[in-house]
């Protein structure tokens, strides 16, 4: 058999390989196609840039629909497609969660130490675990849509106004006149978007007013 020091060996990946990222990166956990292999670029993450440029794989993230810069060495090749990260400290992927006395958001991804955050305004904050608020639930909450029927947890909808007209989805969390939908036909942020109550329809037409004109 050939021998070989542990510092020749090297992983190797081509282009179209579909992979997951196991460490180095608060990444780790997503999966995606590599892309290019061995260009040069800063890489993405703490540890990250310590390979030559040979050994750098530029991945199109399945989770982020974006581009990232890993070692091999922290990579591995892998058929499943994965959400990343599910769970950090008490707080999972899809919590709501309170930002500060007022405001709610919605995990739409977790990190190494921290948590990407969708607000009411359908943007992305940031937020370290030991600065997350407590979580919020949404059982038993009730709001009305456009044609006052009743919207909660678990309702399926269609979104009839504004950005994400047309999208079908169903209801993840309420806060008082925002609904969080999760939607299949949204790529970003694991789906969810952030609607008013009024801007959507249900989706079962059988369901009955609950008010009368």
């Amino acid at each position: 058999p050939l021998v070989f020091s542990a510092e020749l060996l090297e992983k190797f990946f081509k282009m179209g390989d579909h992979v997951k990222i196991v460490g180095g990166t608060r990444h780790v956990g997503e999966t995606g196609m590599v892309v290019l292999v061995g260009k040069e670029g800063a890489a993405d993450g703490d540890d990250m840039g310590k390979g030559s440029d040979s050994s750098m794989l530029h991945i199109f993230s399945d989770l982020t629909q974006a581009e990232i810069v890993v070692s091999s060495a922290f990579v591995q090749e892998c058929a499943d497609v994965s959400a990343g990260l599910e769970r950090l400290g008490q707080f999972e992927l899809h919590d709501m969660v309170m930002i500060d006395r007022t405001a709610v958001g919605v995990v739409v991804k977790v990190e190494h130490s921290s948590f990407k955050v969708l607000t009411t305004s359908n943007s992305v904050q940031t937020i370290e675990l030991e600065h997350m608020g407590r979580k919020k639930s949404s059982r038993g909450i009730v709001a009305l849509d456009c044609s006052d029927q009743r919207l909660e947890q678990g309702t399926p909808l269609q979104v009839v106004e504004g950005a994400y007209l047309q999208r079908m989805g169903v209801v993840k969390h309420i806060f008082k006149s925002y609904i969080f939908v999760h939607s299949v036909d949204v790529k970003e942020n694991t789906g969810i978007v952030c609607v008013r109550a009024r801007q959507c329809r249900l989706a079962d037409q059988s369901a009955k007013p609950t008010m009368q004109g």
